[in-house]
């Protein structure tokens, strides 16, 4: 999540939408929200995430989010509806949520 907030903020600048220092800012000022409990570092996720990307042929980057999700028993949360439905179709313990719902989970 932060690399993704930081992304964004990247995105933005160079795009002239915002100042620099209103992407530092951004990105200094990132957060968890209240729905998530936990944070992993993606070293303790990389070979999960190397067997889910070769195993359904898709790229890594995503499944780091899909080996996050697993080794905390949380629902993969994508406003890619292909990377849910694959990742929802493969036998998996991994259970895929629509960013579009995401309101559902953080009333719980």
């Amino acid at each position: 999540m932060v690399a993704e907030v930081a992304n964004i903020a990247w995105k933005k600048t160079v795009r002239g939408e915002i100042q620099t220092d209103q992407a530092r800012s951004i990105v200094r000022s990132i957060v968890l929200p209240p729905f998530v409990s936990t944070f992993v570092e993606s070293a303790t996720l990389r070979e999960r995430a190397l067997a889910l990307a070769l195993q359904w042929k898709h790229p890594v980057y995503d499944c780091f989010y899909a080996a996050c999700a697993e080794a905390v028993s949380a629902p993969l949360i994508s406003a890619d509806e292909k990377f849910l439905r694959l990742a929802n179709m493969r036998g998996s313990s991994i259970r895929g949520v629509s960013l579009a719902r995401i309101q559902e989970l953080s009333a719980r």
